[in-house]
């Protein structure tokens, strides 16, 4: 009995050296495709089993490196609010593996989506000051990780209003060793166009701009394109400039058409890898097939017609198997088909966005002018602006009073600006109101709406 019972703890214990070995393949798999920008499937798959096979075993930390890796490969995808979703629902790991970044990568990432996501600036720079940290503490031979970071954190202090901080930051990257790996200088000079922009130095807000563009499109940081494209807009406005914002507004239009258009890709991706995978799959079984009728045939010389009524029933099912297969292929083959319209139609629909520059140039002058000094000349403008609005949806107002009879003239205004998808910056010098208030009246505004708390006020004022 001892015998049988040592027997089977050795054979347990190579079982789940097996499977643990299984799942650090596929997780390195996972990362090395998400690394190397190969087929955004292999990352999904393999990182999806491994989070199976470390969730089985009960390994919390193989578990956090693939979950965190999968974030990034949905960040990268344009599904942020999926990876945020995910992280969210993670325990905290400290990576013990030096050479592993999930530990980092989980605060780069919270800190950017509790931003970006929550509007939270104060949770974006806890989880930054985490990584700080983090950083000095497991990596102080990358000092390349501690400026992406600390050029972070001057953004989040921007957005929290503490522009005194921002600056101090800012400073230090005069003072600090110049870094081969240059990576971390289009967010610095993506903060040094918001200052300057703040201070009304518009031609040192384009020149950082413009530089932080450059750089954000030479080591492939997508969204700091977009942020500094954006901001080049701003710029042009304050300068009246409308030929260099019509130039710039194409450019953010073809930009966000690639926003768009990324995530469709990446579920076409996907159907196409499942696709590709249930080919093989098939020739698998093909085979099988082959070998097993080979065997059947020679069985059959010593058991007869037993073997005979085995052999019918087993093709039977295979039959059946390969109908649900085909059945399957073709509904993938559909839905294909239908993101592939979608994408075109994504593509259509910045062509058709041409036609309404007009009007856009017109809303986009009235804001330049609603932020004139003057408490007389800034009421005629706002009323400008509203006239804008109506005439881009003349019955926007009515169908909101008609929804919502409580609302005041002052809320109105809020809702259509952040239905233009207005900064809080720029809402706040629109409106005149400070950081606190905007925070009171969107906190007001939410309850007359009847917006749940997990549901985000632009994605709900979105969809009005």
């Amino acid at each position: 009995m001892s015998l049988l019972l040592m027997t089977l703890f050795f054979a347990s214990c190579h079982s789940r050296e097996k499977t643990l070995a299984e799942a650090h393949e596929l997780k390195e798999r996972g990362e090395r495709a998400f690394s190397e920008r190969e087929n955004v499937y292999v990352a999904v798959e393999s990182l999806q089993q491994a989070m199976k096979l470390y969730s089985k075993l009960g390994d919390e930390d193989g578990y956090f490196e693939s979950a965190v890796y999968m974030a990034l490969v949905l960040e990268g995808a344009g599904r942020s609010d999926s990876a945020y979703s995910l992280l969210k629902t993670l325990k905290y790991v400290e990576t013990k593996n030096p050479d592993a970044f999930g530990s980092l990568y989980y605060y780069r990432i919270m800190a950017f989506d509790a931003l970006n996501i929550d509007h939270d600036p104060q949770k974006a720079l806890a989880f930054n000051e985490k990584c700080l940290a983090l950083e000095k503490r497991l990596y102080p031979e990358k000092p390349a990780y501690q400026y992406i970071d600390l050029a972070n954190r001057a953004e989040f202090y921007y957005h929290a209003g503490e522009y005194d901080k921002t600056e101090e930051i800012i400073a230090q990257f005069d003072t600090l060793p110049e870094l081969t790996n240059q990576v971390y200088l289009s967010q610095v000079h993506y903060t040094k166009a918001l200052l300057s922009m703040r201070n009304r130095d518009y031609d040192e807000a384009m020149r950082h701009a413009e530089l932080g563009r450059q750089y954000g499109e030479m080591f492939h940081a997508f969204q700091n394109q977009i942020a500094c494209t954006e901001l080049m807009m701003k710029v042009d406005l304050a300068r009246n400039d409308l030929p260099s914002y019509v130039l710039h507004d194409g450019q953010n239009d073809h930009l966000d058409s690639l926003s768009r258009g990324t995530e469709v890709n990446y579920q076409i991706a996907l159907i196409e890898g499942r696709g590709e995978a249930m080919l093989v799959e098939q020739e698998i079984k093909r085979k099988e097939t082959i070998f097993f009728f080979l065997w059947v045939l020679t069985v059959m010389l010593f058991i007869g017609l037993f073997v005979f009524f085995y052999y019918h029933r087993k093709t039977a099912k295979a039959r059946l198997h390969l109908a649900e297969l085909q059945k399957q292929q073709l509904d993938e083959e559909v839905t294909r088909e239908r993101l592939e319209k979608e994408l075109a139609e994504l593509k259509a629909m910045q062509n058709a966005q041409k036609l309404n520059k007009a009007q856009r140039e017109n809303v986009a002058i009235s804001l330049q002018l609603a932020t004139s000094d003057g408490k007389n000349e800034r009421n005629k403008q706002l009323q400008l602006l509203e006239e804008q609005i109506k005439s881009l949806d003349p019955h926007f107002y009515e169908k909101l009073e008609a929804k919502y009879p409580n609302l005041t003239r002052g809320e109105l205004r809020l809702i259509a600006f952040m239905k233009l998808r207005m900064s809080n910056q720029d809402v706040m010098e629109v409106m005149n109101i400070t950081l606190s208030a905007l925070q009171k009246s969107r906190y007001r505004l939410r309850k007359k709406l009847g917006v749940p708390e997990r549901e985000n006020l632009e994605n709900f004022i979105a969809k009005l």
